[in-house]
């Protein structure tokens, strides 16, 4: 069994409906690029049916490949800024996909789990990827900052939160809050997909090591509580 294979993506894949949902996206992008005319009939014509489908999109990505292909399109809609409606749909799609594999790995014996192979993922156009340093340092605010104020909400009561929404909301800064607390969930979506599959492979190494590599007793455990 291979739990952790990275396949490229192939257009119109049958075994994925998430896939040709993206794909007749990009199909209508590009033949609205092509439209003469930029109004409302043109994006009927095009783009507009399957934009409408990705936003109403509530099912998980069936295989890896729609699972990456997902992440790609939610990459590329962001942009940096989460105004796109469909960012946390496929978000959702691709880590349900990898929550479903990581509970698989979770109901393995350590004999299975060393039994696993997986091929490495292959680099390609716009995949997702972790922010390097200094775009770190930009990104602080607003995803950092949510994080930090969206702790301290968990920590007032009910009435206390009352009293808070309505000063934001005085202020004008109600649907900013939220906003941004928005975005920042979906931003880090694709942080836990990534860690997740990780410490899968991580475990599958960890426990196909030779009991003469590592103490008895410890090849079973040490990857797990490293990892707890």
């Amino acid at each position: 069994m291979n739990i952790a294979t990275n396949n490229t993506h192939t257009a119109g894949n049958p075994a994925d409906p998430i896939i040709a949902a993206i794909d007749a996206y990009h199909a209508g992008n590009a033949a609205y690029c092509a439209q003469p005319d930029e109004d409302d009939a043109a994006i009927e014509a095009t783009y507009g049916p399957p934009l409408r489908v990705l936003e109403d999109w509530d099912q998980p990505a069936l295989t890896r490949q729609g699972a990456i292909a997902a992440l790609q399109l939610a990459k590329k809609e962001d942009g940096g800024i989460s105004c796109s409606p469909i960012v946390g749909n496929m978000l959702d799609a691709a880590l349900a996909y990898f929550e479903k594999e990581r509970a698989t790995a979770d109901s393995m014996t350590d004999e299975q789990l060393a039994a696993l192979d997986f091929e490495p993922w292959q680099h390609g156009p716009d995949e997702w990827t972790p922010p390097s340093n200094v775009q770190w340092a930009r990104l602080a605010n607003p995803y950092l900052v949510s994080v930090r104020l969206a702790w301290v909400t968990l920590y007032k009561t009910k009435p206390e939160l009352v009293e808070i929404v309505k000063e934001l909301d005085r202020d004008g800064a109600l649907e900013r809050f939220a906003d941004d607390i928005r975005d920042s969930l979906n931003f880090f979506k694709g942080f836990l997909a990534v860690l997740e599959t990780a410490e899968a492979r991580i475990i599958c190494a960890g426990l196909s090591i030779p009991d003469d590599d590592i103490p008895p007793q410890v090849a079973s455990t040490v990857v797990r509580e490293a990892l707890s």
